[in-house]
C-alpha cells in the first residue's frame, strides 16, 4: 500500500529574489516602453523598422511581466518560476537596450548579458507548466543543464567579446564594459556552440509538447494545450532561426525571413504567457472554491458530496476522495469500499488532508488543475470537520462491509463443509452399504437355493433393512447438500425438492438460467426451509415463485407461515439480500449482478 507523507508548510524565508525580480521586470518594461522611444536616439533592433514587430515585442514582454506578477499573487510559494518569468521579461526587453545607440555603455552591456536568457527562461516555463514544478527527472536535468549552459555562454562571452572584432555584429558593435580580454576566436566558438544548443533545445521543446499532451489525461490536456502548443511553436521557430542564421550570417533584422521568425517567436511567447495566465486565473478560482467548501458542505455532508463539491469547485471531474483506515494501511471511498490508493493515484497527485495532526483524507486530483499545496492549506477547519464526519461514516460502512463479507465467508464455509459431508456419505458410507446389500443378495440367493428357509427369511429381513438404510442415507445426504443443485441448476433442484416435500408445492415460475452458486444455494435453502415450516405449521400446500428482476433474484413462498425465520434472514443477509416475512408470503431478494 502506498504511503502518503504529510508535510506541513515551512515558514517562508525572506523572499528577496522573488520580490525583487518582478519589481525589476516592471521597471525594465516601463523604461523600455517609455524611456527609449522618448530619448530621441536610434535603436538597431527588430522593432525599429516595423510597427508589427513593436507590437509583438511589447505584448510578449508585458505578458511575461504580467505572469511574474500573477504568480506573485496567486502562487507565492512558486518563487523559482516567478523569478524565471521576471528574468524572461527582462531578457526579452534586453534586445532593445542592446541596440539602443548612444545609450550608456553599461546598459547595453547588461542587455547583451541578459538577452540569451530568454531561451532558457521560456523553456523552463513551458516544461514546468502548469503549476511551476519540474515533475520528472529528465525535465529537471534539461532545465538545469540549459541554465548552466546559458550562464557559461553569457558570462564567458561577456568576458572575452570585443564588439569591434565581432565579424557578425549587427546590434551592439561598440560597448562591452565586462570585457577582460579580447578573444574573438573564443567568442566566435561560444556563439557557434550556443547556436547549436538553441537548435537542439528548440527541437526538443517542439517534440516535448505532443509527447506531454499524449501522455496526459483528458482533463490535463484541456489545461496544458494552451501552454504546450505555443511552446512547441516557440521551439520550432527557434530551430528555424538557428538554421537560417547558419546559412545567412550576419543576422539582419530587416530581412523578411529573420523578421518573420522573430515575430513567430514573439507571438509564441505571447501564447505561452496567455496560457499560463489563464491557468493561474483558473487555479485562483479553484482556490476560492476550495476555501468556500465548508459553506457548500455543512457539518454533515451527504455521502459522496465532498468529492462532488471538490470536483465542481476545482473543475476536475475525476477528482476522488479516499479515507485512511487501520493506521493508513487501508483506504476506502465514501461508500466504505476498499480502494487501492496506488491505482487510484496512478498518474495523478495524492494530497493528504490533515486535522489535529492526523491524516483524515487523501484527495486524488489532476495536478495540472489543482495545486496540492493550496488544496492542503485552503480547506478550512469547518470543511475538515465535514471531511472527518464523512470519514467516520465511510469507516462504519467499511466495517459493515467487512461484517457482511465475514458472514458470507461463514456461509460459504458451511456450504463447503456440507458439500464435503454429502460427498463423503455418497462416496463412503453409501457405497459400503451398497456393497453390503449386494453381498446380502448373494447370500440370500445361496440360502434359497440350498433350501434353508430360516436363513433365507433372516437374510430377506436383513436385505430389506439395508435397502431402507441406503434410502435414509440418500435422503440425509440430499438434505445436507443437494448434488443436483450443482450439477443441474436451481430449477432441477427445486423440482426435486417438491417431489420429496411433505405437502404439495405449486410452482408459479422457476427460471431456467443459472445464477452465481451462492445465490442458487441461498434460494434453495429459503425454499426448503419455507416448505418445511409450512408443513410443520399444518399447511396444506405452498406456492413458490422464483424470478429475476434486473440485477436481483426474488423468491416468493406463499403459505410459509409467519416465521420468524431468523436463520434465513442471516443467510440472505450474508449474500447482501433482504428477507421480508408477513402472514401470507415469505419474500427474499438477492443480488445476482
Amino acid at each position: 500500500m502506498m504511503r502518503v507523507d504529510v508535510t506541513r508548510a515551512q515558514g517562508s524565508a525572506p523572499d528577496l529574489a522573488g520580490v525583487l525580480v518582478p519589481v525589476v521586470a516592471v521597471a525594465v518594461a516601463t523604461a523600455t516602453l517609455f524611456l527609449v522611444p522618448r530619448s530621441g536616439l536610434e535603436a538597431t533592433t527588430y522593432g525599429s523598422g516595423s510597427v508589427n514587430v513593436q507590437l509583438v515585442d511589447g505584448a510578449a514582454g508585458l505578458g511575461l511581466v504580467g505572469v511574474s506578477l500573477l504568480l506573485w499573487l496567486v502562487r507565492p510559494q512558486r518563487r523559482a518560476v516567478r523569478v524565471v518569468a521576471g528574468l524572461a521579461a527582462c531578457a526579452w526587453f534586453a534586445s532593445t537596450w542592446v541596440g539602443w545607440l548612444g545609450a550608456p555603455p553599461v546598459a547595453r552591456s547588461v542587455g547583451m548579458v541578459l538577452e540569451p536568457i530568454v531561451v532558457a527562461a521560456v523553456v523552463h516555463l513551458v516544461l514546468a507548466a502548469p503549476d511551476g514544478r519540474l515533475r520528472t527527472r529528465p525535465t529537471r536535468l534539461v532545465v538545469v543543464g540549459l541554465w548552466a549552459a546559458t550562464g557559461v555562454y553569457t558570462i564567458g562571452r561577456a568576458l572575452v567579446r570585443d564588439p569591434f572584432l565581432d565579424l557578425y555584429c549587427w546590434s551592439n558593435c561598440e560597448d562591452n564594459v565586462f570585457a577582460v580580454s579580447a578573444r574573438p576566436d573564443l567568442a566566435r566558438r561560444l556563439d557557434d556552440v550556443w547556436l547549436v544548443a538553441t537548435v537542439v533545445v528548440g527541437l526538443a521543446l517542439a517534440a516535448f509538447a505532443p509527447v506531454r499532451l499524449g501522455s496526459s489525461s483528458t482533463v490535463a490536456r484541456r489545461t496544458l494545450w494552451s501552454i504546450l502548443v505555443p511552446g512547441a511553436v516557440f521551439g520550432a521557430a527557434l530551430t528555424a532561426y538557428g538554421a537560417v542564421l547558419v546559412l545567412r550570417r550576419p543576422e539582419d533584422p530587416q530581412d523578411a525571413v529573420f523578421s518573420s521568425l522573430y515575430q513567430v517567436r514573439g507571438w509564441a511567447v505571447v501564447g505561452v504567457v496567455c496560457g499560463l495566465g489563464w491557468t493561474l486565473v483558473r487555479a485562483q478560482r479553484a482556490r476560492v472554491a476550495v476555501a468556500q467548501l465548508a459553506d457548500d458542505l455543512g457539518a454533515a455532508p451527504a455521502p459522496g458530496s465532498l468529492a462532488a463539491a471538490l470536483a465542481h469547485g476545482t473543475g476536475d471531474p475525476d477528482l476522488a476522495v479516499v479515507y485512511p483506515l487501520e493506521g493508513g494501511e487501508r483506504y476506502v471511498d465514501a461508500a466504505g469500499a476498499t480502494v487501492e490508493l496506488r491505482r487510484v493515484a496512478d498518474g495523478r497527485t495524492a494530497t493528504p488532508i490533515v486535522r489535529n495532526g492526523e491524516e483524515i483524507a487523501v484527495v486524488v486530483h489532476e495536478s495540472a488543475i489543482v495545486d496540492a499545496e493550496q488544496l492542503r492549506t485552503q480547506i478550512g477547519a469547518a470543511a475538515r470537520l465535514a471531511i472527518e464526519n464523512e470519514r467516520l461514516r465511510a469507516q462504519v460502512l467499511a466495517q459493515l462491509g467487512d461484517l457482511r463479507a465475514s458472514r458470507a465467508r461463514v456461509v460459504e464455509a458451511g456450504d463447503d463443509e456440507r458439500r464435503r459431508l454429502e460427498r463423503n456419505l455418497h462416496d463412503g458410507a453409501q457405497q459400503q452399504l451398497l456393497a453390503l446389500s449386494y453381498e446380502l443378495r448373494l447370500a440370500h440367493a445361496g440360502a434359497r437355493a440350498g433350501g434353508d428357509r430360516e436363513l433365507t427369511t433372516r437374510l430377506e429381513t436383513t436385505e430389506t433393512c439395508a435397502t431402507e438404510a441406503i434410502a435414509d442415507l440418500r435422503d440425509l445426504a440430499h438434505g445436507i447438500y443437494p448434488a443436483v443443485l450443482t450439477e443441474s441448476g436451481l430449477g432441477a433442484a427445486l423440482w426435486t425438492l417438491a417431489d420429496t416435500a411433505q405437502i404439495p408445492v405449486d410452482f408459479d415460475h422457476v427460471p431456467d438460467e443459472r445464477f452465481p452458486p451462492p445465490v442458487e444455494r441461498t434460494v434453495f435453502v429459503v425454499a426448503a426451509d419455507a416448505i418445511r415450516a409450512a408443513a410443520l405449521a399444518g399447511g396444506d400446500h405452498v406456492e413458490l415463485r422464483v424470478a429475476r428482476d434486473g440485477e436481483r433474484v426474488t423468491v416468493d413462498v406463499r403459505g410459509a407461515g409467519p416465521g420468524p425465520f431468523l436463520h434465513l434472514a442471516d443467510r440472505v443477509g450474508a449474500v447482501g439480500g433482504r428477507l421480508h416475512v408477513d402472514e401470507y408470503v415469505l419474500r427474499a431478494e438477492l443480488p445476482c449482478g
